[in-house]
């Protein structure tokens, strides 16, 4: 039945684009992707062949926009990153027919990959310049790095006005549905100012609900989030700079013994010198962490609230993260998708285009804000601040208008808070470089 569904609605969105609606203009567009991707030892451990892996997934996405005077709406249908030849036990079924065939899943609020609308907004005039944006969308605060929401979206109403020079906007959203009461609600308000050709400043203030009742006891509090944030682009000439600073606060009352206090900040500027064929760009990035093994049931780390896309490195930020056991697990460490939370990084890179292909590198140098250590017992291990050294490299190359096939290449090179024991000598055991081969051929129509 969920097929036959998806083949209704694909040829419906098809149809539209050949009908002539009276009250609206209608386009269909969209795009096919197909992702190749090698990985080798993201666990960081050679000795472990779990983590390297090769595979191939397509992605489709089908856009219906529509407008009507000054309202608008889109509507993005996406059958996100499936594996090609993917079955429910891999060996005795081969995913042909039978009870074991794989089904597609909607994506749900961690992402998982499958069949879902990406997009369902409509955006209206009230009165004035006051706009009112209702539905499933993208959002983003300043420059992303505290707030963006761009691979899933968030179900959100969102009233902004432009006015002249100024735009401010109001916004109340959804970004996790949980049982027992433990929704997590996101409220913000934001201005942004434009300076003429100079740019533009900002400023947005937060307030999360993480969770109304962590647990479901009468007696268990909330536990809340709030985040203010500045940021900029500006236009200087030779240079192109970006910044943002966020800094948090808010309390987590989940454990009615003990009331811990939010106390994360972070610094993010990024800057582009861009010249006839060639673009240098440098990052300079600080977000706080919690000292190792500290008994403070205060958070000093900085929690940002960010999708599963990548933001900065390959390896590091999007696929493995500071702790090999997950977010927040040893020493306070962070996973994959977190940004910069107890995260220091410096990288220097450029861009070079040749005709229709463009080259990049970026060099990273990464460290941990606060020390950490995949040794809980700090015995063998002690802590570092050392996460390593990453080389990224790009090449974007343009086929045609519609076609292109992107790649991305990354090496990690970990330093010493990856050390891990030897589960056979007990002794110290240094970490394995990782390598990552991602390629993506995409036509958009």
């Amino acid at each position: 039945m969920k097929k036959f569904l998806v083949v209704l609605v694909v040829v419906a969105m098809a149809l539209m684009s050949s009908m002539a609606f009276a009250a609206a203009e209608v386009t269909v567009g969209g795009s096919v992707d197909v992702r190749s991707r090698a990985f080798t030892n993201l666990d960081l451990n050679g000795d472990t062949p779990a983590n390297s892996d090769r595979y191939t997934q397509e992605r489709i996405r089908l856009n219906v926009d529509a407008k009507a005077g000054d309202a608008k709406a889109k509507i993005t249908l996406e059958n996100d990153w499936n594996k090609w030849g993917s079955a429910t036990d891999g060996v005795t079924n081969l995913g042909i027919g039978g009870a074991g065939a794989v089904e597609s899943k909607q994506i749900d609020a961690n992402g998982t990959p499958g069949l879902g609308f990406r997009e369902a907004w409509l955006d209206t005039p009230i009165v004035g310049a006051l706009h009112l944006k209702a539905g499933h969308q993208f959002l983003q605060l300043g420059n992303g790095w505290f707030l963006r929401n761009m691979k899933y979206g968030d179900d959100a109403w969102l009233a902004y006005a432009g006015l002249d020079t100024l735009t401010v906007a109001l916004a109340d959203a959804k970004i996790a549905e949980r049982s027992n009461d433990r929704d997590s609600d996101f409220y913000a308000g934001l201005a942004v100012l434009k300076l003429g050709d100079l740019g533009t400043v900002g400023a947005d203030a937060s307030h999360v609900v993480l969770a109304k009742k962590q647990y479901p006891t009468a007696a268990a509090g909330g536990n809340v989030l709030d985040n203010l944030g500045l940021n900029t682009n500006l236009n200087l000439g030779l240079v192109k700079l970006q910044g943002e600073l966020d800094l948090q606060m808010g309390k987590d009352k989940t454990n009615t013994a003990t009331v811990s206090k939010y106390k994360g900040n972070q610094v993010v500027f990024q800057g582009t010198v861009p010249m006839d064929k060639v673009a240098i760009n440098f990052t300079a990035a600080r977000g706080t962490g919690d000292d190792y093994n500290s008994t403070s049931n205060d958070t000093k780390t900085m929690i940002p609230v960010l999708d599963t896309d990548p933001h900065y490195t390959v390896a590091y930020e999007y696929l493995i993260g500071q702790s090999l056991a997950g977010k927040f697990a040893s020493g306070n460490a962070v996973g994959a998708h977190w940004g910069f939370a107890n995260t220091t990084a410096l990288s220097a890179g450029a861009d070079v285009t040749l005709g229709s292909v463009t080259l990049g590198a970026n060099f990273w140098y990464l460290q941990a804000t606060k020390k950490i250590s995949q040794d809980t017992t700090n015995v063998l291990l002690p802590a570092s601040n050392n996460l390593g050294m990453e080389v990224d490299g790009r090449v974007n190359w343009k086929l045609s208008d519609a076609v292109s096939w992107n790649w991305n290449l990354a090496y990690f090179l970990p330093g010493d808070a990856y050390k891990t024991t030897d589960a056979v000598t007990g002794g110290v055991k240094n970490p394995d470089n990782a390598t990552v081969i991602q390629g993506v051929l995409s036509m958009k129509f």
